[in-house]
């Protein structure tokens, strides 16, 4: 899944990719207000807001993507059979 911090204070983004268990990490962010934001195909995207890092400190952002929904249609159509008037 991509991941993307946002300062909102500065509007800095950085971005990453998770690994394989969803784990990702972002380092050498300032302290300040951040937004995380993640998305993946086949899943809805999300963003989390009023995170503030502080000096030192690590953050744990848990993200849970929702499944995307899907519209799906089916159309059937057929033609009436042939009836035969005659014997």
């Amino acid at each position: 899944m991509r991941v993307t911090i946002t300062n909102t204070g500065t509007g800095i983004a950085t971005s990453t990719v998770s690994d394989g268990s969803g784990s990702y990490v972002v380092p050498d962010l300032i302290p300040g207000a951040y937004e995380v934001s993640a998305e993946q195909q086949g899943f809805q995207g999300i963003t989390k807001s009023g995170i503030t890092l502080l000096v030192d400190q690590k953050a744990l952002v848990d993200l849970t993507l929702p499944v995307e929904s899907t519209t799906q249609t089916v159309t059937v159509s057929s033609q009436a059979p042939l009836v035969q008037s005659s014997f």
